[in-house]
C-alpha cells in the first residue's frame, strides 16, 4: 500500500531534475566560456580543450547522457568560434594546422571522456537502482518476519543466530542484543543433546525441512518447532503450545475417566440426537454405542415421560446445570430402572451451548429402598399420630399434630389420651430428639411403654420411672433421650396427678382466666438408668382445660427469640376460654406467627377440658 504512493512522491521530482539538468548544462557551459575569455588575456587556457573535457565529464557524471551531449556539442561550439582561429564564425572551423589539432583534440578528448563517464554514471545509477531495490526487498522481507505470528530466527553454519524476529524473544527469554552474532548452544545449554539438537544438525546436514513437538524442561513449555535446512544455514519457525498440550492431556484424562467410570457418560445434541456413548452406558442401558449414536435419547424414555428430555435439553439450552435428577428409562431389554441425572451444557470457543454432557447413575436399589422406607414411615406415621381423640361424656379433647415441612421424615412427637384400668383418663405427650426411622421407632416404643405403665399404675411418677428402666436399656446411641408429659386425670373428682420428665410444662386453663402452669418435674427419660420420677397434684374443676404441647411451639423462632412459655400464656389470655379445637388452632396460629411461617420442628397440641362433673 505504501509503494505506489512513494513512487507518486518521487516521480515529478525526478521529471523535473531531469529537464533541468539541460539548462543548467547551457549555464554550465556558458559561464566556463565567459570564465576562460575573461582570463585569455593574461592566461590563455582557453588555447587547450582541458576546461571543457573536465566539464563534460562532470555532467556526464552528475547528470547523464543526455545533458553530457548538450555539453559535448555546446562546448564543441563555444570552443571553436571563441579560441580556434577565425574567431567568430562556426565556418570554417579552423584555418592552420594548429587549429585543426586544436579541434581534433577536443573532439576526440571530450568524446572519450563523456562517453566514459556516462558508462560510469549509468553503471553507478544501475547499482544505486539494485541496491535500493535490495534494501527494499529486505525490508520487506524483514517487515513480513515481524509480523508473522510465529517465532523465527536464522542460523548459519556455525550455529550462530544472524537474525530474530520480535515474536520469539518472550519466548526465548533474551534481548535481540544478546541473541544477534551469539552461538545457540552457548545461548541455551540446556538444549544440547536434546530433540532440538538432533533435529536442527538433521536438517543442516540433509538440508531438509524437520517438523516436531518438544518439551522445554528451563522454561517448562511445549513448542512446535518446523525448521528448513539450506546452504546458507538454517531457518527455525516456532510457538508456544503448552496450552494446547495440556488441553490435550486433559481430554486424554477425561476420555479416560469417562470410559473406565461405571457410570453412564453421554452427550447429545440440543435435539436429543446422540453424540457419544460410554463403556457404562452400554452397561447401564444395554445398547451398544454403534446402536445407540446417531439415534435420539428418546428412545430410553418411558410411554408416560416421553417428552422429558426436550424440556430438560431446554433448560440446559439456556445454560443451566440439572443435578441429581431422578427419571425413570428403558433398558435395551425392556426393564425400567431408575436413574440420577446430572446434566451439564458443553459450549463451544464462542461461549455457546451447542450439546448437553449427561451423567447417568443407576438408582433402582436406592429408590426401592427408599420407597420401602417411606412405607414404614408411614406406617409409623399411623402409630404415633392416633385419631382424634374420645373421652366420655363430660370432658371434651383436640389434638393437632404438624410435621415442620410437608413430605418430611417422621419426628419424634408423640401424644396419645387414653384410659386406664381403674377407669381414669390418661394424657400423654413426648418427644423424641432427632429424626428418621431409628427416632420414629424409639418414639413409638416410648408410647406403648408409658401407656403400658401408666395403664396399670395409678402414679405417674411410678409409669415414668418403670418406663425409663425399660427404654434406658434398650438404647442404641447415649444422646437419645425422650421427654415425657404424663397426667393421670379423675373423670369424676376432677383430680389430676401429673410426671414431667425434661418435657414442656403444660398449661391449666381456669375457669375464672387464671393461667397455671405445671413446673414440677424431673429430667428426661433415658439419660440415667436408675430415676424415680416424682408425683405432683392438681385439679381440673369443671370449665377449666389441661393443654400440652411439644418443644415445636416453644421453640417457635423470630431472629434470636423464642416464642417460649410467655408466647403460650399470652395466646392462652386471648383463646383460653374457646374450645379445645379452637385453644389448639390458636396456640399453632401463635407459633406460625411469631416465626413468620417457619416452623423448625414439629409441632405437637393436646387439649383436654372439663365440662360438667361433681367437684370435691
Amino acid at each position: 500500500m505504501d509503494s505506489p504512493n512513494h513512487n507518486n512522491q518521487t516521480k515529478p521530482k525526478t521529471h523535473w531534475r531531469k529537464w533541468m539538468a539541460y539548462p543548467l548544462t547551457m549555464l554550465l557551459e556558458v559561464a566556463v566560456t565567459a570564465g576562460l575569455l575573461a582570463l585569455h588575456p593574461y592566461f590563455p587556457l582557453g588555447r587547450y580543450p582541458i576546461v571543457y573535457v573536465i566539464t563534460i565529464m562532470a555532467v556526464a557524471y552528475w547528470l547523464g547522457e543526455g545533458p553530457a551531449v548538450l555539453a559535448f556539442v555546446t562546448g564543441l561550439v563555444l570552443f571553436d568560434t571563441r579560441f580556434v582561429p577565425p574567431v567568430g564564425p562556426i565556418w570554417p572551423l579552423a584555418e592552420s594546422p594548429d587549429g585543426w589539432a586544436r579541434f581534433a583534440a577536443f573532439f576526440l578528448g571530450t568524446s572519450v571522456v563523456a562517453f566514459a563517464m556516462t558508462i560510469i554514471h549509468r553503471s553507478q545509477r544501475r547499482n544505486q537502482l539494485l541496491a535500493g531495490s535490495l534494501r527494499e526487498s529486505n525490508e520487506h522481507v524483514t517487515s513480513i518476519l515481524e509480523s508473522i505470528t510465529d517465532a523465527f530466527f536464522t542460523l548459519d553454519h556455525d550455529w550462530r543466530i544472524t537474525y530474530v524476529n520480535s515474536e520469539a524473544l518472550p519466548l526465548l527469554r533474551k534481548s535481540r542484543e544478546e541473541l544477534m552474532g551469539g552461538d545457540l548452544w552457548e545461548l541455551f545449554p540446556e538444549a544440547a543433546g536434546t530433540e532440538f539438537y538432533k533435529q536442527y544438525h538433521k536438517a543442516i546436514s540433509e538440508r531438509t525441512a524437520v517438523d516436531f513437538e518438544v518439551w522445554y524442561e528451563p522454561f517448562g513449555l511445549w513448542f512446535e518447532v518446523r525448521a528448513y535446512g539450506s546452504e546458507r544455514g538454517l531457518s527455525v519457525y516456532f510457538h508456544d503450545i503448552t496450552d494446547r498440550k495440556q488441553a490435550q492431556e486433559a481430554r486424554q484424562q477425561l476420555a479416560s475417566i469417562v470410559e473406565g467410570t461405571n457410570d453412564a457418560v453421554i452427550s447429545k445434541a440440543l435435539d436429543g440426537t446422540i453424540l457419544t456413548w460410554n463403556a457404562g452406558a452400554e452397561s447401564l442401558y444395554g445398547y451398544i454405542a454403534e446402536e445407540a449414536v446417531g439415534r435420539s435419547i428418546s428412545m430410553l424414555m418411558p410411554p408416560d415421560a416421553s417428552n422429558e428430555h426436550l424440556s430438560l435439553l431446554e433448560r440446559v439450552a439456556h445454560g443451566e446445570r440439572i443435578q441429581q435428577h431422578e427419571a425413570s428409562r428403558i433398558r435395551k431389554d425392556g426393564t425400567t430402572i431408575q436413574v440420577s441425572l446430572s446434566i451439564s451444557p458443553m459450549k463451544n470457543a464462542a461461549g455457546q451451548v451447542v450439546a448437553a454432557s449427561t451423567i447417568a447413575r443407576d438408582i433402582t436399589e436406592v429408590v426401592e429402598l427408599r420407597r420401602a422406607q417411606e412405607r414404614q414411615v408411614a406406617m409409623l406415621q399411623k402409630a404415633l399420630v392416633p385419631p382424634p381423640p374420645s373421652i366420655d361424656s363430660g370432658y371434651l379433647a383436640a389434638a393437632v399434630y404438624l410435621p415442620a415441612l410437608p413430605g418430611q421424615s417422621i419426628g419424634g412427637d408423640l401424644y396419645e389420651v387414653f384410659r386406664t384400668e381403674a377407669g381414669r383418663i390418661g394424657i400423654l405427650i413426648g418427644d423424641v430428639c432427632g429424626k428418621g426411622i431409628e427416632v420414629a421407632a424409639l418414639a413409638a416404643a416410648a408410647r406403648s411403654t408409658v401407656h403400658s405403665f401408666a395403664y396399670e399404675l395409678s402414679s405417674p411418677g411410678t409409669a415414668l420411672s418403670h418406663a425409663n428402666a425399660v427404654l434406658h436399656s434398650q438404647r442404641t446411641e447415649a444422646e437419645r433421650f425422650v421427654t415425657v408429659f404424663l397426667a393421670i386425670v379423675d373423670p369424676v373428682t376432677g383430680e389430676l396427678t401429673y410426671a414431667r420428665a425434661g418435657h414442656p410444662p403444660a398449661a391449666i386453663y381456669r375457669a375464672d382466666g387464671e393461667i397455671a402452669s405445671l413446673q414440677h418435674g424431673n429430667p428426661p427419660i433415658g439419660v440415667w438408668a436408675e430415676y424415680e420420677y416424682e408425683t405432683f397434684k392438681d385439679r381440673l374443676d369443671p370449665g377449666n382445660k389441661i393443654i400440652l404441647f411439644t418443644d415445636g411451639i416453644t421453640d417457635a423462632r423470630r431472629g434470636k427469640q423464642l416464642l417460649g412459655i410467655d408466647g403460650i400464656e399470652r395466646a392462652l389470655a386471648r383463646h383460653g376460654q374457646d374450645a379445645p379445637e379452637e385453644v389448639a388452632a390458636a396456640l399453632l396460629a401463635a407459633a406460625y406467627e411469631w416465626a413468620n411461617g417457619r416452623l423448625q420442628d414439629d409441632v405437637a397440641i393436646l387439649v383436654v377440658e372439663r365440662v360438667a362433673g361433681p367437684s370435691a
